[in-house]
C-alpha cells in the first residue's frame, strides 16, 4: 500500500517536473519567435540606400553608422560666393540613428534624421565669406537645405550657391544706382522703359545689347534713344567685374551723356554692347523714369572687391577753322556758318579695391576719342584777294561754289567716320583713331 502511494507520488512529480521544464522551454521558444523576431526588421525596409530588412535595432543601427562614416569620407558639399568657394566640414552634420530607427515602419523607406550646427555654419560662413554680413544670410533656409542635402547620404560633390539665401529684403537692395542727366522723355524712351522694365543678365554668360532687342521684338530703331539705355548698363557694367568685350562711341559726344560713359549702339550698323558676367549667378538691371531722368539699377549678390572708375588723361584738341569766300559778302564782312567743338580724349581705369580700401588691381577698360568740330567761317571774296596778294595763300573750290581755305593750308582733310569702336577683351584694346592722332592746332603746331 505504501509503495503504491510512493509510485503515484513519483509519477505526479515527475509529471509537475516535465510541466514546468516543457513550459520554460517552450515559453522561451515562444518569446524568442514572437518577440525576439519582432526586433528585425522585415525585408525591404530602407534608410536611404541602406537596406536593413532581417537585420535587428542594434544591427541596424551599426550599418547606418558605417553609411555616414563613409558618407563623409566620400562628399564634399562647397558653399560658394561668386569667384569665393568654401569646403563645408562635414563634422558639422549631426546624425541621429536612435530617432531614426524609432521611428521607421517595417518594409518603409526612410531618410535619416540630421541637424547641421547652425552657430558652427555661421562662423564658418563669416570666416570665408568676410564681404558679407551673415546676418544678410536666411540661415534657417541654408540650414534646412543642407540637412535635406546630407539626409540621403549621397556621395559625391555638392555646390551650393550663398546668393541663393541672400534674404530677400536684403537682396533687392540695388547694388548700383545711376541716372542721366535732366533730358526730354520721348514717347520712345517711355516705350523702352515700359516694354523692358527689367533686363536679366544669366550667370556665367554673355550679355549683347542688340540681341536682346532682337530676341525681344524691340520696335525703337532710333540710335540716340537706344544709346541712352546702353549707355546707362555700361556706366554700372564698369562698377562691377563684369567684361566689356565691345562698346562703341559716337563722332560727337551726345549732350545727355557723361564723357567716358558713352556706350553707343546702333543695330543697323551691327554696333553693339557686349559685356560677360563672369559670376555664378545671374544680375538684373532695372530702368525707371523719375522725373526728367532715365535711371537704372543693378540687383544682385555683393562683389568681393569694391570696384571704382578712374577718368585718367583728359586732353582736348581744338578745332580748325575752314574759311570759306563768298562773292555775296561786302568787303570786310564775315559769317559764322559752324562755330565748331574742340576734340576730347579720355581713358577709362577700373579699380578692384579691398575691404580695406587698398587698390588690388588696376585695368583700362577703353580710351573714347571725339574729333574736333571744324569751325567754318564766310568770309567776302575781297579778303581772299588781299590774302593772295599778300600771302600767296592757296585756294579751292567747294562744292557750292565759294572758295575755301583751312588754316592757311590748300583744300581740307575729310572726315567721313561716324563713331569709334573700342574692343576690349582683358586689358586689351581696340581705337579707330588713326585720323585724329597728329591733329593740329590752329597754328599750325601738332596737337600732343
Amino acid at each position: 500500500m505504501k509503495n503504491s502511494r510512493l509510485v503515484k507520488l513519483m509519477l505526479i512529480l515527475l509529471l509537475f517536473t516535465g510541466f514546468i521544464f516543457g513550459f520554460s522551454n517552450i515559453g522561451a521558444l515562444a518569446y524568442e519567435k514572437l518577440v525576439l523576431d519582432n526586433d528585425k526588421f522585415s525585408v525591404d525596409t530602407t534608410v536611404n540606400d541602406v537596406n536593413i530588412g532581417g537585420e535587428s535595432v542594434a544591427d541596424a543601427n551599426q550599418s547606418l553608422a558605417n553609411a555616414i562614416s563613409q558618407w563623409k569620407k566620400n562628399s564634399k558639399i562647397s558653399v560658394r560666393l561668386l569667384n569665393n568657394e568654401m569646403l563645408l566640414d562635414t563634422g558639422l552634420f549631426h546624425f541621429d540613428i536612435d530617432t531614426t530607427l524609432g521611428e521607421l515602419k517595417n518594409g518603409q523607406h526612410a531618410s535619416l534624421y540630421v541637424l547641421v550646427d547652425k552657430t558652427s555654419l555661421r562662423h564658418e560662413i563669416q570666416a570665408a565669406f568676410k564681404e558679407i554680413d551673415p546676418s544678410d544670410i536666411d540661415l534657417v533656409k541654408l540650414a534646412n537645405d543642407l540637412n535635406g542635402m546630407a539626409s540621403v547620404l549621397q556621395s559625391g560633390e555638392t555646390t551650393v550657391e550663398l546668393t541663393d539665401y541672400i534674404q530677400a529684403s536684403k537682396g533687392q537692395q540695388p547694388l548700383i544706382q545711376t541716372s542721366t542727366e535732366n533730358m526730354e522723355i520721348t514717347p520712345a524712351i517711355e516705350q523702352f522703359v515700359k516694354d523692358f522694365p527689367e533686363i536679366d543678365i544669366p550667370g556665367k554668360s554673355q550679355f549683347s545689347f542688340d540681341q536682346f532687342l532682337a530676341e525681344n521684338k524691340n520696335t525703337i530703331e532710333s540710335s540716340a534713344n537706344l544709346s541712352i539705355f546702353s549707355s546707362l548698363i555700361y556706366k554700372m557694367i564698369l562698377q562691377t567685374n563684369f567684361s566689356v568685350i565691345e562698346k562703341n562711341t559716337s563722332r560727337e559726344l551726345p549732350e545727355n551723356i557723361e564723357l567716358g560713359f558713352e556706350a553707343m549702339v546702333n543695330p543697323k550698323n551691327n554696333q553693339d554692347l557686349i559685356v560677360i558676367n563672369p559670376n555664378e549667378t545671374k544680375y538684373k538691371i532695372n530702368f525707371d523714369i523719375i522725373g526728367k531722368q532715365v535711371e537704372a539699377s543693378l540687383e544682385g549678390a555683393p562683389f568681393l572687391f569694391k570696384y571704382k572708375v578712374k577718368l585718367s588723361d583728359k586732353a582736348t584738341y581744338p578745332p580748325k577753322t575752314i574759311i570759306q569766300f563768298s562773292p555775296l559778302l561786302n568787303d570786310g564782312d564775315k559769317k559764322i556758318l559752324n562755330e565748331g567743338k574742340p576734340g576730347m580724349r579720355i581713358q577709362i581705369i577700373r579699380q578692384s579695391l579691398d575691404k580695406q580700401n587698398q587698390l588690388v588691381k588696376e585695368e583700362k577698360i577703353a580710351d573714347d576719342f571725339y574729333p574736333p568740330i571744324y569751325r567754318v567761317e564766310l568770309h567776302s571774296l575781297m579778303e581772299q584777294s588781299k590774302g593772295n596778294e599778300g600771302e600767296g595763300i592757296s585756294q579751292n573750290n567747294d562744292q557750292t561754289g565759294n572758295d575755301t581755305q583751312i588754316n592757311g593750308e590748300e583744300g581740307s582733310r575729310s572726315d567721313n567716320s561716324q563713331s569709334n569702336t573700342s574692343t576690349t577683351n582683358g586689358t586689351d584694346d581696340t581705337k579707330n583713331v588713326s585720323l585724329y592722332d597728329n591733329w593740329e592746332n590752329v597754328d599750325g603746331s601738332e596737337v600732343k
